[in-house]
């Protein structure tokens, strides 16, 4: 019966050590399990933000591409909103508001009649500074 119990007792030492290796096996492979969650949680922010940023560029594209359309437009238009600026910014300053648009509209008629392209509904303040300065003033 001893050398029954020993062998018992020799079995039963074998299977610990089996479960103690089979434990530190689940606790390495829980170890890793939580790393590549962590990395995953990551790479998941990082492919978010990715995709937030692509999707911001698009937009960006479609911005810039009516703003080349509208440089284009005020290009071909540049001569003539530098003519009426220039008449204003010489000729107009010291005088009342009613005379200034006066001669601004005498300059916008000579400028139509010698078929110089103009924006329409030209704004010398537009023309000469920025809309958030104007808002400043």
């Amino acid at each position: 019966m001893n050398e029954d119990l020993r062998g018992y007792l020799e079995e039963f030492e074998v299977l610990q050590a089996r479960l103690r290796e089979l434990d530190r096996k689940v606790n390495e492979g829980q170890r890793k399990m939580d790393e590549l969650k962590a990395s995953l949680a990551i790479l998941q922010a990082s492919i978010d933000r990715g995709e937030k940023l692509v999707s911001s560029l698009a937009e960006e594209k479609i911005n810039w591409i009516e703003r080349l359309e509208n440089f284009t437009k005020d290009e071909a238009n540049l001569l003539g909103d530098c003519i009426i600026s220039a008449t204003f910014m010489s000729y107009c300053a010291p005088f009342p508001s009613d005379y200034r648009q006066e001669l601004i509209e005498k300059c916008i008629d000579k400028i139509l009649d010698e078929e110089i392209k103009m924006t329409k509904k030209f704004k010398v303040v537009d023309f000469l500074s920025s809309k958030v300065l104007a808002r400043k003033w």
